[in-house]
């Protein structure tokens, strides 16, 4: 049984129209360092969520079934999502000033 990492992330308030969005609460299924980027905690969430709809789309491949679409597009909607705030983590931290470093 995989013991997920949980763990508040917050964004910086600092960045003012650039700030990152506010992950809330990530749940990752593998071990991230404690000294890990917000940048990298948004990644690997992301990544996850990413191979969720990789095999979801392998399952609704070969069952067909509305239900198993249904599942694939929630966990496709989760990875664009992920893809989503880490173009916005990107962009921050490329404006002068910011840093995406902060916990």
């Amino acid at each position: 049984m995989v013991n997920p990492t949980v763990s508040q992330v917050s964004s910086s308030s600092e960045l003012g129209d650039h700030a990152l969005p506010n992950p809330g609460e990530l749940v990752l299924a593998r071990p991230i360092s404690a000294d890990a980027s917000v940048y990298d905690w948004m990644w690997y969430a992301w990544d996850e969520a990413q191979l969720e709809a990789e095999r979801a789309y392998e399952a609704w491949s070969l069952d067909g079934t509305r239900d198993g679409y249904a599942v694939y597009r929630a966990a496709q909607d989760r990875a664009d999502a992920g893809q989503d705030a880490l173009a916005c983590c990107a962009a921050a931290s490329t404006t002068p000033g910011a840093s995406v470093n902060e916990r």
